[in-house]
């Protein structure tokens, strides 16, 4: 047997005292090995000392480099570094805010776009009426949501019922979390031609249901008398701020 052992790392013959070396295999297979791993760590070591000459040649003198620690590489480098983390630090937070800014920005964009708009129409609920405008006469224009948003045109009829009347819209695509009244919101007002009073416009309280409709109720008051109805271009912020009136 030419050898029963082998090194850990390069396998490089070891043997025992009952052992016959093969010199053609085991003295000619080692030197090979010996002889290629030393051509391997020459050419590693050529490599290496180019890239550390180039590495000096791109470094430069200590004397140029504008720390407070100019004698000690390894102090400059963590000089540096310290100011590279700085630096990215502040740049992460302004990015960090600006992402904020711009998130709140277009949240109020799409908040105070009125995009959608919509033509309501009016029905008598409750009590009769006549002569009523069969035209589309009012419309709504609101933010997606239908929490922001105007209603704006006018309606007239003539009140047949002795006991005053209810009206109700189709739906105007707002959207209340709860039914509220906004008290002038729009103004009635008697147009008729032969009236000798109460062509002057007063406040008139609507009421903004859940389900998008509005409502309006004119007293007995009203009776035989042609009205207008105009609503205000305004904006309008779809929410209960306690302002109840009673017609």
């Amino acid at each position: 047997m030419s050898h029963t052992n082998s090194t850990a790392n390069y396998n490089l013959p070891q043997f025992i005292g009952t052992d016959t070396p093969a010199w053609l295999t085991d003295v000619n297979g080692a030197m090979t090995a010996i002889d290629s791993q030393m051509k391997t760590n020459a050419d590693s070591a050529s490599t290496a000392n180019a890239s550390a000459t180039t590495a000096n040649g791109n470094i430069g003198t200590l004397g140029n480099l504008n720390t407070t620690a100019k004698t000690d590489l390894v102090s400059a480098v963590n000089e540096v570094n310290t100011g590279l983390g700085t630096v990215s630090g502040v740049a992460s937070s302004a990015s960090g805010t600006a992402n904020s800014a711009k998130t709140a920005i277009d949240a109020l964009t799409e908040y105070l776009s009125l995009s959608t708009y919509t033509d309501v129409t009016w029905t008598c609920t409750n009590g009769s009426v006549s002569n009523q405008v069969s035209s589309v006469g009012t419309h709504s224009a609101r933010n997606n949501s239908g929490t922001l948003g105007k209603f704006y045109g006018d309606i007239s009829f003539t009140v047949t019922s002795s006991t005053g009347v209810t009206f109700k819209s189709s739906d105007t695509g707002f959207r209340p979390t709860s039914s509220f009244n906004i008290v002038g919101f729009a103004t009635k007002q008697d147009v008729t031609p032969s009236a000798t009073s109460g062509h002057d416009a007063t406040p008139l309280s609507i009421k903004f249901n859940t389900d998008g409709t509005l409502e309006f109720t004119l007293s007995a008051y009203w009776y035989n008398k042609n009205v207008l109805i105009n609503f205000f271009n305004s904006l309008l912020f779809i929410q209960d701020f306690g302002d109840v009136e009673n017609d």
